[in-house]
Formats: structure tokens, sequence, C-alpha cells
């Protein structure tokens, strides 16, 4: 991510089951404590270059979270395209196919964020700065930030069984 996310997000002690210790942001899912895995120590500058240990990326806001998920710059994908905007599938999208594939779900994923969708894009296609998730068809999977949104989209689903 661009800015990074705060040393609070990470677990106060590694471990697995009840041998670790949550830090005050994970405190309000201590219910799934016994459920839950925190991934930490990640970084995804090398699909832009590999000027380690520092390496830059610029303009980082409007590359960096198209590239989060893919391990791709998005750029270099629009330009082996010669389209205006694409992406290679994301992780979490290539999971939910996975999953998909395994059993029926009402819904294979679903993106939820925490600010306007309407962001500043660095000179570069919104879609990049907007989205971290892709699908299989190199478009964009926009988060959802309207909490209503999100719920209205959790209840209405039906099971496939259902009419």
């Amino acid at each position: 991510m661009p800015n990074g996310a705060a040393e609070l997000w990470k677990p106060l002690t590694p471990g697995s089951g009840a041998a670790w210790q949550l830090s005050s942001v994970l405190q309000p899912l201590s219910a799934l404590k016994p459920k839950l895995t925190v991934l930490t120590n990640l970084e995804n500058y090398s699909a832009f270059n590999s000027e380690l240990p520092f390496p830059k990326v610029e303009p980082s806001h409007g590359r960096q979270p198209g590239g989060w998920l893919t391990c791709m710059d998005p750029e270099v994908v629009r330009t082996q395209l010669k389209v205006g905007e694409a992406n290679i599938p994301s992780v979490d999208q290539r999971i939910a196919k996975f999953l998909a594939a395994q059993e029926q779900i009402p819904i294979s994923s679903l993106q939820v964020g925490l600010s306007t969708a309407f962001s500043y894009c660095d000179g570069q296609p919104c879609s990049n700065s907007r989205s971290i998730s892709w699908d299989y068809s190199n478009h964009p999977l926009y988060k959802l930030v309207d909490p209503l949104e999100v719920f209205n989209q959790l209840v209405a689903v039906r099971s496939p069984a259902s009419p």
C-alpha cells in the first residue's frame, strides 16, 4: 500500500491458537481469534522495480494499490494488451474462483473499503488507485464504502436452491 499500515495492526506477539496476543486495533476481533490469521511484513514493491531495500515507486498512490494483490505493475499489462485499463486477476479473486469451484456459494467475493471511491488518481488510470481486486476479464472490482450497501448485498443473497 502506498502509505503502509500502522504498526498497531500487527499482533503484539506472533503465534497460533491461544499462543499470541492481539494488538489494541485487533482487540475487537478477540472472539474470532482462534480463526484469525494476520499477515505481516508483506511488501510488493518488487512488482514495480527491484531497488531494494528501499525501492521507489512514483506516483505511489496511483500505481501501488493496483499491484498490491496482483504482484504486477498494471502499466505493463495495459501496454501488453494495448488498452487503457487492465490488470491480471488478483490473488483474492484467484482464491474466490477456487472456492467457488469447490462448492456453490452465494457470494464469491466482496470488496469493502473505508474511504470514498472518488480518490485522487495521481495522473494514472483511476482503477489503479481505487481498486486492489481485479477479475478474470481484466476489470477492477471496486470497493463498497457504504455500510448499508454492504449489508444489503449480504442479506439479499439467496441460496442456489432458493426461488
